[in-house]
């Protein structure tokens, strides 16, 4: 019986209609959501310009062992210890040290970036120093590292000019350019382009991108879609080809030309190093693994080989107008058994950094009086 009534229940009930949104409501509630929107990026444009613009003591890409600089943005902090990693009173990679030499010793500086730091716990300056010792037992050398990872010839110039000239030294040797190579190139990012002159024509986009810091947002998503991409030895043509083969880092060339001269009115020793490392010809598989490419590559060996090749002529006119040679420690890593030591495009291992030292050893210690 229950079931019987219960269909004469259901036709008997009405459908309340829906009740109108009052249009004004409607046109406050879009309001406040395009007002949301837009405090929303406001306040993320107004942070980022805060947080990443390049004189920021909250720049985000400091870390722990960093701290903010005015000039060069960062520099290591000053007696600063995390394992294997450590730094004397004066923010450098070296034991304490005065700025007058001891008498009748050598002093050497190494000018460079993470090259010149990895690995920590013995990093080439810190073996040349020891190989330099074993060779010359009766005079005492000292190597100090003044060298930051992250830094471009800029910023290193920079750091000699101001505090690393004041501290006295016989030789002065150069290994800069790995930094230079990944920001300052034809596809870098737009904002470095402009700072050292090389954003010729900048299009609407390229404008777009230095006004709005949200939208460089967009370098890390390329950069991490880049990664993913497979390797690539094809050769470059057209309008890449004709774009690349173009390019002159003339802000490399500068820089290096002011250290050696700087150094050189000095009375110092100067030597310079090339690259060494595993952009080369023919790179085996597990070398196409390892090798790490700059954003905007897009893992193409030509375009790193032809950004590195115009590095190294600007290396070579600056060895030939202040009549300074360059080591060639690329000479050491020919083959595929040599370059096991790189972890990456540019960094090595601790042997990798017996390999150099002794290589730039023998090629100084004649100097070494």
């Amino acid at each position: 019986m229950a079931e019987q009534m219960q269909p004469s229940l259901n036709a008997g009930a009405r459908v309340q209609p829906k009740k109108p949104v009052d249009p004004r409501l409607r046109k406050r509630r879009r309001r406040i959501i395009l007002v949301s929107v837009l405090g929303l990026l406001g306040a993320g444009e107004l942070t980022l310009r805060i947080v990443a613009n390049r004189d920021s003591k909250f720049n985000i890409f400091l870390g722990a062992e960093k701290e903010f600089d005015p000039v060069r943005r960062t520099r290591w902090k000053k007696n600063y210890h995390a394992g294997d990693f450590k730094t004397n009173s004066r923010g450098f990679l070296s034991p304490e040290f005065e700025d007058r030499k001891a008498p009748g010793s050598f002093r050497i500086v190494c000018l460079g970036d993470s090259a010149s730091v990895i690995p920590t716990r013995k990093n080439y300056p810190t073996a040349l120093e020891a190989r330099l010792r074993s060779l010359i037992p009766d005079r005492q050398i000292d190597v100090i590292n003044a060298s930051c990872s992250g830094y471009d010839s800029r910023q290193a110039r920079s750091w000699y000019e101001t505090e690393v000239d004041g501290i006295e030294h016989d030789m002065l040797l150069v290994y800069l350019g790995w930094n230079d190579m990944g920001q300052y190139h034809p596809e870098g990012l737009v904002y470095k382009k402009q700072e050292t002159g090389y954003l010729r024509e900048p299009s609407l986009f390229d404008k777009a991108i230095l006004n709005v810091y949200l939208l460089r947002s967009i370098y890390v998503v390329r950069g991490f879609l880049e990664q993913r991409k497979a390797f690539s030895a094809e050769p470059l043509a057209g309008e890449e080809l004709e774009k690349y083969s173009a390019f002159y880092p003339s802000h490399f060339e500068e820089n290096i030309l002011a250290i050696v001269r700087l150094a050189q009115s000095r009375g110092r020793t100067v030597r310079l190093l090339n690259y060494a490392g595993l952009v080369v010809e023919n790179p085996t598989t597990d070398e196409q693994r390892r090798m790490h490419f700059p954003r905007g590559m897009g893992r193409r060996l030509p375009k790193y080989q032809t950004v590195m090749t115009a590095y190294e002529a600007a290396l070579a006119k600056a060895s030939r107008e202040t009549g300074t040679p360059i080591i060639d420690i690329e000479s050491q890593f020919a083959d595929p058994v040599s370059r096991e030591v790189f972890s990456d495009s540019a960094h090595f291992n601790e042997r990798g950094s017996d390999v150099i030292a002794e290589f730039v050893a023998d090629a100084i210690k004649s100097e070494v009086r």
